[in-house]
């Protein structure tokens, strides 16, 4: 198996430190992508993989399987090629080995925050990608644009822990976007990240009265997320 990325490296810990039967959320980045820089933007959901990407999401579920492999796991994604392809990856890589059961599915939708298209690349352009995420969570940006951070925060932490199939034991792994992690980590955890890396992400684990939210080497508690 190759080098385990630092982000793959902490969602393994937070796994094994929020033990239990409990449904379980994983919520992580898609694996590596090439740039994006020449691609326009009404092209960018298609950009896929590179080859390295792959393997490294095959290898990230082969390592998960000692965690969760006797749980049922469901794989869920955004629209995007790479997130389609980082969540088919990551059932080869715990289909490998052994009998996991793992069913990916495409829903609910996880939509991104992004409201108006053109006025967030003209917000891009003018900010910079740092500087407009940071004007974003900073609640300055319109929500014609951008919906509001901490509002787009709780819809998808709610979205996730409802999903209607999900039974206690089970776990969901949601493969999205930077863009949709940034909310949840600033809301929850008071961090104003411009960047993360490829599948790392956030661990949520609820009994339906108590949600449990990890990142990096912090786990809060709630109360009242469902």
């Amino acid at each position: 198996m190759g080098h385990m990325t630092t982000g793959e490296q902490q969602i393994r810990s937070l796994l094994g430190r929020m033990p239990g039967r409990d449904r379980t959320v994983v919520l992580i980045r898609h694996s590596k992508r090439p740039s994006l820089a020449a691609v326009p933007y009404d092209r960018r959901p298609e950009v896929e993989l590179t080859p390295e990407g792959i393997t490294m999401a095959r290898e990230f579920g082969n390592s998960l399987y000692d965690l969760i492999g006797d749980r049922r796991i469901y794989l869920l994604h955004t629209a995007a090629k790479r997130c389609q392809m980082t969540a088919r990856a990551l059932e080869e890589g715990l289909s490998s080995r052994g009998p996991a059961l793992t069913m990916i599915r495409s829903d609910p939708e996880i939509r991104d925050p992004i409201v108006d298209l053109e006025k967030f690349r003209d917000v891009r352009e003018s900010f910079g990608w740092q500087g407009m995420i940071k004007n974003w969570l900073g609640r300055r940006i319109d929500i014609g644009i951008l919906e509001d951070p901490e509002t787009y925060a709780g819809m998808i932490v709610k979205l996730l822990l409802d999903c209607d199939y999900l039974d206690s034991g089970d776990v969901l792994i949601t493969v999205a976007h930077d863009i949709t992690l940034f909310p949840l980590i600033h809301s929850y955890f008071g961090r104003c990240l411009t960047t993360i890396g490829y599948m790392n992400g956030i661990v949520m684990r609820s009994d339906g009265d108590r949600t449990e939210i990890g990142f990096e080497e912090e786990i809060v508690s709630l109360s009242s997320v469902r």
